[in-house]
């Protein structure tokens, strides 16, 4: 669990730095290579881990997805599982749901389709499961 400091900053404060991080992100003048060493700079591994697995059980409880195989599948508790998807329910990821779909289309599309599918034989390269048929 990611340590979080005791010490909060004031609501203005917090704001500006709210900004700052969306526009880093979201700038189009910003690279999208800068971007990820971006990411692999200012996050933990923790971290990463962290928001993409919320990324991950967005895009999969979104799609239908049952709770216990998301949970299962991105190791996840129950009661995160739980609260993602009633948070999901009550319309509160409408910007992620977009986000991931669009994602989807690409590589990670791959990669969830594969993502609940029986294991390869032995032998079989993992690359192959991202190889377009």
């Amino acid at each position: 669990m990611p340590h979080l400091s005791s010490h909060s900053v004031d609501d203005e404060t917090f704001k500006k730095i709210h900004k700052l991080l969306i526009e880093c992100f979201s700038s189009e003048d910003v690279l999208p290579r800068t971007k990820k060493g971006l990411v692999n700079e200012i996050f933990t591994k923790t971290e990463k881990e962290m928001i993409g697995k919320r990324l991950a059980a967005v895009s999969l409880l979104s799609q239908g997805t049952s709770r216990y195989e998301t949970s299962k599948q991105l190791k996840l508790s129950e009661s995160t599982t739980n609260i993602i998807y009633n948070r999901l329910k009550k319309g509160f990821y409408k910007n992620t749901v977009n986000v991931c779909a669009t994602a989807r289309k690409g590589v990670l599309g791959k990669y969830f389709e594969n993502l609940f599918k029986p294991l390869p034989r032995y032998g079989t390269s993992p690359a192959s499961l991202l190889r377009k048929k």
